[in-house]
């Protein structure tokens, strides 16, 4: 564990910001809901307290966390697939929490590519981070950078900045909206 670093407060912020995230969404979802970096399946769980979830695919490139989706959630498809190999054109609903930084290669685009296959219409709904991690992260911006990099492709309804709760200099982005007519 980094010198610093408090797991708990770092979870407590996504699940403060999941639960944020969820009262973007219609009580029914209606259709296929695609979620990107389900990991271990915190947001469906979320979701299916107090939403009826019709149709969800969970992707996540870690084969462990998605055989324990598989467990806890068996009336739902869970794949371990990189996200730009699968076919997220077909969602009406596309999630994805602090994932789309790490999607592709530092120069890339893929990330905005994998958005680009979604749909007119569909809704969005995804959270980014302003500062890198342990050199995971492929990008990372100010809410104005990736405003910039995605509003070319989301029509944004709303937009929240999360802080962290120690690391002020630390910050999430939460971000709703629907893929655009190009």
């Amino acid at each position: 564990m980094m010198k610093g670093y408090d797991k708990k407060i770092v979870v407590a912020r996504q699940d403060y910001m999941r639960q944020i995230a969820a009262n973007f969404l219609p009580h029914t979802l209606c259709g296929l809901t695609v979620e990107v970096g389900c990991s271990d399946g915190n947001f469906l769980r979320l979701l299916l307290q107090n939403h009826v979830v019709k149709e969800y695919v969970g992707i996540d490139i870690n084969q462990d966390k998605i055989n324990k989706c598989k467990l806890k959630f068996p009336n739902f498809k869970f794949v371990c697939e990189d996200a730009l190999s699968y076919p997220v054109e077909k969602a009406k609903y596309f999630l994805s929490f602090q994932t789309l930084e790490h999607v592709g290669t530092v120069s890339g685009t893929e990330d905005v590519s994998l958005l680009k296959q979604l749909h007119e219409g569909t809704k969005v709904l995804f959270s980014v981070p302003n500062r890198p991690y342990k050199n995971l992260h492929k990008r990372w911006f100010e809410l104005d950078g990736w405003l910039e990099r995605y509003g070319k492709i989301i029509d944004f309804e709303i937009w929240i900045v999360i802080q962290h709760p120690v690391k002020q200099q630390c910050r999430s982005f939460l971000f709703y909206g629907k893929r655009k007519n190009f």
